[in-house]
């Protein structure tokens, strides 16, 4: 009787030990946090991720903190050649998503906890697993020794996976696979656009011929006027866009033009430098827009010239 309940007795405390490891699963205390030290994206941006994969987290039924926590979900956006990669390591190892739009970026963050948290459970119930085993055979062990009324008993301690292992063992791979080619339109953009500036207000026409997603060729006449003032400008400029294969894009650019200013005091021509910077939308369909201020530096005797402008076409 007493061998009987030394036996029931191991048995329960192995079985104990093997619940462990799902109740720190789900009593977890998890940190969302950014890599610093990988990421691409400027600070405010990383601001907002950070809140992101949060929020993803907590949609998961994770307990999110700021502070200690007893597990950390750390993310990264890395530029590896023509890729944007979204990154996050947790305790399940790596998970990462390639070329994301950047504002589906928070399903993909969904996405990325989902994978993780799916396999940790996994991790869990192997253990769980292995665990049933161990204690299987401590339970044979156990009965062998009764049988050959022997009165030491041998048991099999449960494995212990700490985090830096699981992580070590996990494979970085996809979970959000590429996107397919880009769908930007490559054909000639012609627009009329309205102004307002340092001349008074007016409006323009204009071509932009894309030389690829990144790069396009910007051709433009522009008329401005006021009570005192008159302001005709054409301008050839190169622009480049930030996220080249993105719907909407921010732009820079410059490139040269001629002006001809008048007002009353004086009527003055020549030639000129221009620095654009814009926003484009809807850079996947036929019809477009974008916002854009330009500055212009007259090589001749003229003022310079700041116009912002909202233009449109297809």
């Amino acid at each position: 009787m007493t061998f009987r309940m030394v036996a029931a007795t191991l048995v329960l405390a192995t079985s104990v030990a093997a619940a462990e490891p799902a109740a720190d699963l789900a009593l977890a205390s998890v940190c969302a946090e950014i890599d610093a030290a990988r990421d691409v994206l400027p600070p405010t941006e990383r601001a907002v991720a950070q809140l992101r994969l949060a929020r993803a987290l907590q949609d998961a039924d994770v307990l999110v903190v700021d502070h200690g926590c007893t597990e950390h979900y750390v993310l990264s956006h890395e530029q590896d050649g023509d890729d944007f990669i979204v990154r996050l390591v947790g305790p399940a190892g790596v998970r990462r998503a390639r070329n994301p739009e950047r504002d589906a970026l928070p399903r993909a963050y969904e996405r990325l906890v989902i994978a993780l948290l799916d396999a940790q459970e996994e991790a869990a119930e192997a253990a769980r697993l292995a665990q049933e085993e161990a204690n299987e055979a401590a339970e044979a062990a156990l009965a062998e020794q009764a049988a050959s009324a022997r009165p030491e008993v041998a048991t099999t301690e449960p494995t212990d996976t700490t985090y830096a292992d699981a992580t070590a063992m996990q494979t970085d791979f996809d979970v959000v696979p590429p996107e397919p080619a880009s769908t930007v339109k490559l054909d000639a953009l012609f627009y009329v656009q309205l102004h307002a500036g340092s001349f008074g207000a007016g409006f323009g026409i204009g071509v932009r011929f894309a030389v690829s997603p990144a790069v396009a060729v910007d051709l433009s006449l522009a008329g401005a006027g006021g009570d005192d003032s008159d302001l005709v400008e054409t301008s050839a400029k190169v622009l480049g866009y930030r996220f080249p294969e993105a719907s909407s894009s921010s732009y820079f650019g410059g490139g040269i033009g001629f002006g001809s200013q008048t007002s009353y005091e004086m009527e003055s021509s020549g030639m000129s430098l221009h620095g654009t910077a814009g926003y484009g939308f809807n850079r996947t369909q036929s019809f477009r827009m974008f916002v854009q201020g330009d500055l212009g530096i007259p090589l001749y005797s003229g003022a310079p010239t700041l116009m912002f402008s909202v233009g449109a076409g297809g």
